[in-house]
């Protein structure tokens, strides 16, 4: 007689079967989910690397930009200067040349007087009275003075604000630093002259520090190195075992191997 749980049951071969076929497309659905997540972290990955180059792009250009003005006012502030000085040798070289104003038979003793002098003259040049029209073009000169002045003025207070608000930034970064001290470091003044107006003062304070460190950490590390060279000297020197009141050391770095084996069986032999 048959057992029927021996007999083998076309529905449970199904069954089976659909199982595996669940699990499969379970297994792969949650493979392709995996595929997908990686996908999109290599995505949000390469979108961070992108923003970041692009970000340091445009930071480079900033920097390029700034580097360009500085040097830009540079130049301005050198030939600004080299003109003062090329005005103030002209008028000492004229003022030692002209004695005297031949249209008001007058001394010239001081700029004041030259430039009388000189104005007269370019009247005189320009096809008009020296004498008669100097004083319509006094006037004219006067308020030509005093809008350069009213601009100088404006420029002053503009300077001012500037330099009250870089001075209020950089309480705020380093509320630390004492500004009267650091005003008195020879260093750091040495290092922040031709730096003023071009770079904040953050900005001097900031460089000065990192050379600061820089030099301090270069010298550490040269002390550490010449501390090494004479601890390596010392460790490569063994005293003899003369029995003489002076004792000499021997360099064994400079030994072959069969010298180094000799001379220490010969010291402990000795011994």
């Amino acid at each position: 007689m048959e057992n029927k749980d021996d007999l083998l049951n076309p529905e449970d071969f199904e069954e089976e079967s659909g199982k595996e076929e669940k699990e499969k497309t379970k297994t792969d659905k949650d493979s392709n989910e995996d595929d997908s997540k990686d996908k999109k972290d290599d995505d949000s990955s390469k979108e961070k690397e992108d923003e970041a180059a692009k970000k340091a792009e445009e930071q480079k250009k900033k920097n390029a930009e700034y580097a360009k003005k500085r040097r830009e006012q540079e130049e301005a502030e050198r030939k600004k200067r080299e003109e003062e000085i090329r005005v103030k040798t002209k008028r000492e070289v004229e003022l030692g040349i002209y004695k005297k104003n031949p249209y008001t038979d007058e001394p010239i003793v001081d700029e004041d007087d030259l430039e009388v002098y000189k104005t007269m003259k370019q009247l005189e040049e320009e096809g008009l009275n020296p004498i008669e029209d100097y004083p319509k073009r006094s006037a004219e000169l006067a308020r030509k003075r005093r809008a350069e002045e009213k601009e100088k003025a404006k420029k002053e207070a503009e300077e001012k604000e500037y330099f009250a608000k870089d001075i209020a930034e950089f309480k705020a970064n380093y509320p630390d630093v004492d500004l009267k001290e650091l005003a008195k470091d020879e260093e750091y003044l040495k290092f922040a002259e031709g730096k003023t107006k071009r770079w904040t003062t953050t900005e001097i304070y900031e460089a000065y520090m990192d050379k600061k460190e820089k030099s301090k950490k270069e010298k550490q590390e040269k002390e550490d190195d010449a501390k090494a060279e004479e601890q390596a000297k010392k460790s490569t020197k063994t005293p003899t075992t003369t029995h003489g009141k002076n004792p000499q050391t021997v360099d064994t770095s400079k030994m072959t191997d069969e010298e180094f084996i000799a001379y220490f069986e010969n010291k402990y032999n000795t011994n």
